[in-house]
C-alpha cells in the first residue's frame, strides 16, 4: 500500500544550510546584476551627457560644454578622489577682505592711539 514517507525534523544545520543557500542566490543575483550595470553604464553615461548637452543647448540657444560627468551615478571611477573645481568669484571667502580690513583698523587705531598719548 501507499507508505508515507518519514519525515525527519528539520534540524539546525539544515536550517543553516538552507539559510547560506538563500543568501548565496541572494549574492549571484545581486552580481549578476552589478555585472549588467557595470556592461550599461557607459551606455547610460553617454546619454545622461547628451541629454544634459540638449538641455543646455535648449536653454542658452547655442551649444555649451559641461566638465565633468553629466551623472555621477553612471561614472565607474567615482570611488577615486576627483579634484574639485576652483570655486567661482561669487563662492570664494571673503575672510581674506574681512581680515585685511580688521588688520588696517587696527593700524588706525594704534597709531591714532600713539600719536594721542605721546604727542599730546
Amino acid at each position: 500500500m501507499f507508505r508515507r514517507p518519514d519525515r525527519k525534523p528539520e534540524t539546525p544545520i539544515d536550517r543553516q544550510k538552507k539559510a547560506l543557500e538563500s543568501h548565496a542566490a541572494a549574492i549571484k543575483a545581486q552580481l549578476e546584476k552589478a555585472q549588467q550595470f557595470k556592461e550599461k553604464a557607459p551606455e547610460l553615461r553617454a546619454k545622461a551627457e547628451e541629454r544634459e548637452q540638449r538641455e543646455h543647448t535648449s536653454r542658452y540657444h547655442r551649444p555649451v560644454t559641461v566638465e565633468g560627468p553629466a551623472d555621477y551615478r553612471y561614472d565607474l571611477y567615482a570611488g577615486r578622489e576627483a579634484v574639485r573645481p576652483r570655486k567661482l568669484r561669487k563662492e570664494r571667502s571673503k575672510a581674506p577682505l574681512l581680515t585685511f580690513v580688521l588688520f588696517v583698523t587696527l593700524v588706525c587705531v594704534l597709531y591714532y592711539a600713539v600719536r594721542t598719548l605721546w604727542h599730546g
